[in-house]
Parts: C-alpha cells; sequence; structure tokens
C-alpha cells in the first residue's frame, strides 16, 4: 500500500504547517491534511 507523507515545516513563530508533496497545498493541522489525501489522492490507495 502506498503511503502519501507531509512534509512538514516550521515557520518563524514556530506553527507547524503540513504541506501536501503532490500538489503543494499547505494546512494548519494533521487533520484538514488527512481529510485532503483521502478526498483529493484516494484513488492511489484503491
Amino acid at each position: 500500500m502506498a503511503e502519501l507523507r507531509a512534509v512538514i515545516f516550521y515557520d518563524r513563530d514556530g506553527t507547524r504547517y503540513y504541506r501536501c508533496p503532490r500538489c503543494g497545498m499547505l494546512f494548519k493541522n494533521s487533520k484538514d491534511y488527512t481529510r485532503h489525501v483521502n478526498r483529493s489522492h484516494g484513488h492511489l490507495f484503491r
């Protein structure tokens, strides 16, 4: 099974951001990132 790992980085305030490696969208929390991957890139895992 494939896995789509988030690119995690921090801004200068220390806020954690998640970037989708496939399309480049940014998310502030992992729940939103997971939801995006399942909806937008879920066809890769079927």
